[in-house]
This record gives structure tokens, C-alpha cells and sequence, in this order.
């Protein structure tokens, strides 16, 4: 089973991306936390995802706060991450990619197309398997 942590303060981008977990019909356990706090308590408590998708536009601390304080988490440091965003802009990109993220996801609204990027993403990762 692949535990998979999204980090995202919106229900509806999370219940989006249950379903299309789903979907895929992978056998993944979703952890989900709604701001950075949230997830930091979960490392303080010893979950280690084998991926994290986390949301770079958060009220409370945003996704990239977020990213420096799970990349200094020893037993967290070699997780992939892939930053989500509903932001078109390139420069989002450019500072995902630069972040030493593995990957770059812009939310679709569609949850089968979100599906086939997850899909696409835990493939190119080793994932899926």
C-alpha cells in the first residue's frame, strides 16, 4: 500500500483528489492535512508518506514554508514532492522547479484528468508498481 499525504487547505481540491485516486485504482492510502501545522504534526508523530503533493497557495504558511521545514525533517528529506497549484503562472514553475521539488502538477478541475496525471506521476516515480 502507498501512503500518499496531500497537504492542501481546500476541501474541495482534497475531496477532488481523493476521487481521483480513486480512480486510479492503485492501492493507496490517502493521508490528508489541510495547512503546514497539520502535516508538521504528522511528522512529529512519525508518518512517512511515500510521496507528498502539497499546495503552494495556503493562508497559513504556504506550500514553500511548508517545503523547507519537510525537507529539514531528516526522516522526511528523501520524500518526493509535488507542488500543486491552480496558478498558470510560469513563475510558479520556475520556483516549483527550483524548490528541488520532483514534480509540478496545475490542478485540473476534471477529476478524470486529475486521475491520469496521478497516474502519470506515481508511474514516472516508481509508484505505481
Amino acid at each position: 500500500m502507498l501512503n500518499v499525504l496531500l497537504i492542501d487547505d481546500d476541501d474541495d481540491d482534497r475531496f477532488l483528489f481523493n476521487k481521483a485516486l480513486q480512480k486510479t485504482k492503485l492501492g493507496i492510502h490517502l493521508i490528508e492535512a489541510d495547512c503546514c501545522d497539520a502535516a508538521l504534526h504528522l511528522m512529529d508523530r512519525s508518518i512517512c508518506p511515500d510521496i507528498i503533493f502539497l499546495d503552494i497557495n495556503m493562508p497559513e504558511g504556504n506550500g514553500y514554508e511548508c517545503l523547507e521545514q519537510i525537507r529539514a525533517k531528516a526522516d522526511w528529506s528523501r520524500v518526493p514532492i509535488i507542488i500543486c497549484t491552480t496558478s498558470g503562472n510560469p513563475d510558479d514553475l520556475q520556483k516549483a522547479l527550483g524548490a528541488k521539488v520532483e514534480g509540478f502538477l496545475k490542478k485540473p478541475s476534471d477529476v478524470t484528468v486529475l486521475s491520469q496525471n496521478l497516474l502519470q506521476i506515481l508511474d514516472s516515480l516508481g509508484s505505481a508498481d
